[in-house]
């Protein structure tokens, strides 16, 4: 067991070599509405999803608390005997057309309901699997438990040039079907956490370009890009509450990465109530020195507006500023950002916490 300072915050890791990738569901013992369809509030803080990932395409990791059980297991990797390149070279070959990656995934418990996200360079991909020809970002799966289930992505990739290689990264996202109801629970609690799992590409052939994801309908009106200098003040406000009012120094952000995400420049832990036609989301992040990162904004687990490059600088914050077009949303919605890191393998990519966006005549 080893102490790790990483990318979200401190954890305590056991990692072990598979040619998967294993997350264990941990409950407190004794919670009760611990279902599909209701979740305790002090889950959300009790329970952490941690993820590494090892050079190629696996990793084990083991989550745990004091005093809990597990209710849940998923395992899943990219079936890389059935590729000849990953196989000897360790990467998949582009020649063009749609890029197959075979597939497989396993499921216990409470594990069984699992979506996937895929990103290139950093950028999310449109897919299709071998049982839906339809083309989303994201396509949930309901897991056969026990059973090694396989399936197949195909894709064209929106980014990259011949001659280049470029990283694959797979994210499971654990019961994306979940969302709060505002009467019986306001909490994601444990669910929607997610495991990564990484390959690279070879390309030889372009990609596809000009396939990067549009605000669909204009939920997304304007975009401000913004950099601030880090402050004592800055450092004691809101980016503490995300990390547990762990103290964050100047010294601790030369080799990590923090992040927070503002809703009308308050900090939520789950639901944020909106009632005016627009309203601004601010995705802010600081840290190690040169880090960069593509950050995409999701909403219903749909990529809402193109992958924006954030370097990162000593002594400045990053912030992205999406206003958002309230009407244009559902009564519930859920939102968080996915940032992936492109020019660091020490750092893994980040998924903000699953807030809820709900209407006031809604949550009543």
């Amino acid at each position: 067991m080893k102490k790790v300072e990483r990318a979200n915050k401190t954890e305590y890791w056991h990692v072990n070599i598979l040619p998967g990738i294993l997350l264990i569901i941990l409950s407190l013992t004794g919670l009760t509405g611990c279902s599909n369809t209701e979740i305790t509030e002090n889950e959300q803080e009790s329970i952490q999803a941690q993820n590494t990932v090892i050079e190629d395409y696996g990793s084990e990791i083991d989550l745990w608390e004091a005093d809990t059980s597990v209710i849940g297991t998923v395992n899943h990797g990219i079936r890389h005997e059935e590729i000849k390149e990953l196989e000897m070279n360790g990467y998949i070959l582009y020649d063009g057309g749609e890029l197959k990656v075979p597939y497989k995934a396993s499921a216990t418990g409470k594990a069984t309901n699992l979506g996937f996200l895929l990103f290139v360079d950093g950028r999310p991909q449109e897919y299709h699997t071998d049982v839906s020809e339809e083309y989303t970002y994201c396509h949930v799966f309901q897991m056969k438990e026990d059973v090694e289930n396989y399936f197949d992505f195909y894709f064209k990739p929106s980014v990259g040039r011949e001659g280049e290689m470029l990283e694959l990264k797979i994210l499971s996202i654990y019961y994306p079907d979940f969302m709060p109801d505002m009467k019986q629970t306001s909490s994601y609690g444990m669910y929607h956490q997610t495991l990564e799992v990484a390959c690279n590409i070879k390309m030889e052939a372009d990609s596809f370009a000009d396939t990067e994801p549009m605000a669909k309908d204009n939920i997304i009106n304007n975009i401000i890009v913004n950099e601030t200098e880090i402050t004592q003040e800055y450092l004691s406000g809101p980016i503490t509450l995300q990390y547990g009012m762990q103290e964050i120094t100047q010294e601790s952000l030369d080799n990590n990465i923090f992040n927070v995400v503002l809703f009308e420049e308050k900090y939520c832990t789950d639901n944020f109530l909106f009632s005016s036609d627009s309203f601004p989301i601010t995705f802010e992040m600081c840290g190690k020195d040169g880090m960069e990162y593509y950050v995409t904004p999701f909403i219903n687990h749909t990529p809402v507006s193109a992958a924006q490059l954030v370097v990162l600088k000593k002594g400045k914050v990053s912030a992205l500023t999406y206003s958002i077009a309230a009407a244009l949303l559902d009564d519930f919605s859920t939102f968080y950002f996915i940032a992936i890191p492109v020019n660091d393998d020490n750092f893994v990519q980040i998924k903000t916490p699953s807030i809820l966006l709900y209407k006031e005549e809604s949550g009543q």
